[in-house]
């Protein structure tokens, strides 16, 4: 590279009388990128050794690095060297092929990023449209999440209040749940206490029960001992009125005798048929008897010697018998009532035992 000078830049360009002078100055280089490729272009003057000339030829432009470093390293060790018009049409040529050059390297560059800048541009246009679409999509998309958001918030507007309500209530209800569980419970124990008092009273009934049992076993054992008895007096009772009513006939026998009445028959013993104040026959008692005269029948007239002769001994022996008769029926009746008695108690215990089975 040529050093620069400490003059002016007037003072240079005026020439001077012996030599004519050219500036050699040192230009920035030309870059050119391409996505690909990036051309960097650097500008070189310098003025070669006269024996050193080359052919002006275009295989010149661009040669190797080498040549170029000799060349700058022979500029600067030059020095003032007066330079040749050959030179400088060189040097003009050099530069026009350079400029041609330049200039098809920058209308290919042109062309190039203008297809490239073409392609660029169908390619933001029809991302401009995928956009465009994509913001419509985006805004509708907006819009339906608004709509969500509107419908969501009315659905759900004072949920959280109700749902807090709905614990409360919750808790309030298990809460008085609760207290009638135990309410429940109190009831139940309650009820098991009564329970438990009905047993026991069910265990004193039935002490009592068995208490009354005992007092029916006494009861009944009494009453067979006083049937036993009873049964003992009535045949004792049977056997003397048998021995009154023979002694009535014979009385009676004896009477006509002596009165001289004709001979009768003599009275009969007629069986009274069963009446409602007789004892039931399973009572093991006799029924009542009574002693009737054949000769007091229907048939006997007023024109009859007992007619006439009015009130005998035989009438006498008749109130004899109806005496007797009477205190029978009594004495019946004492056994009727013994025995009415004691059917009520074997029905009682009939029940007690019918219950106790069940």
């Amino acid at each position: 590279m040529a050093p620069r000078t400490k003059k002016a830049a007037d003072a240079i360009d005026k020439r001077r009388s012996r030599q004519q002078h050219i500036i050699l100055q040192t230009l920035p280089p030309l870059v050119f990128s391409t996505p690909t490729n990036t051309v960097t272009i650097r500008f070189t003057m310098a003025t070669p050794d006269v024996k050193q000339t080359r052919p002006q030829s275009s295989g010149t432009f661009g040669g190797d690095r080498h040549s170029q470093h000799s060349v700058d390293r022979h500029s600067q060790h030059s020095g003032d060297l007066p330079v040749d018009s050959a030179d400088i049409a060189y040097v003009q040529q050099t530069v026009q092929h350079l400029e041609y050059r330049i200039g098809q390297q920058i209308t290919s560059v042109k062309q190039e990023l203008t297809q490239r800048v073409d392609s660029l541009d169908a390619k933001f246009v029809t991302l401009d449209a995928k956009v465009d679409r994509l913001d419509a999509k985006a805004v509708s998309l907006d819009r339906k999440i608004d709509g969500v958001e509107s419908t969501m918030n009315k659905g759900f507007h004072g949920v959280d209040l109700r749902f807090i309500e709905l614990y409360r209530t919750t808790k309030e209800r298990f809460a008085e749940v609760d207290e009638r569980f135990n309410k429940v419970d109190k009831r139940f124990n309650k009820v098991d206490e009564r329970f438990n008092k009905v047993d026991e009273r069910f265990n004193k009934v039935d002490e009592r029960f068995n208490k009354v049992d005992e007092r029916f076993d006494k009861v009944d054992e009494r009453f067979n001992r006083l049937e036993g008895e009873m049964n003992e007096r009535f045949n004792k009772l049977e056997g003397e009125m048998k021995s009154m009513r023979d002694d009535i006939r014979t009385m009676m026998l004896l009477l006509q005798m002596q009165q001289g009445a004709p001979t009768q028959s003599p009275p009969r013993i007629v069986e009274h048929p069963p009446s409602s104040h007789s004892h039931d026959a399973a009572s093991g008692f006799t029924r009542s008897r009574y002693v009737s005269d054949a000769s007091q029948s229907s048939a006997a007239g007023p024109s009859s010697p007992r007619h006439r002769q009015g009130p005998s001994a035989e009438a006498s022996g008749d109130e004899a018998s109806l005496s007797a008769s009477e205190r029978e029926a009594t004495a019946h009746n004492v056994l009727r009532k013994i025995g009415r008695l004691a059917r009520y108690g074997s029905r009682i215990f009939r029940r007690t035992g019918e219950d106790s089975a069940q």
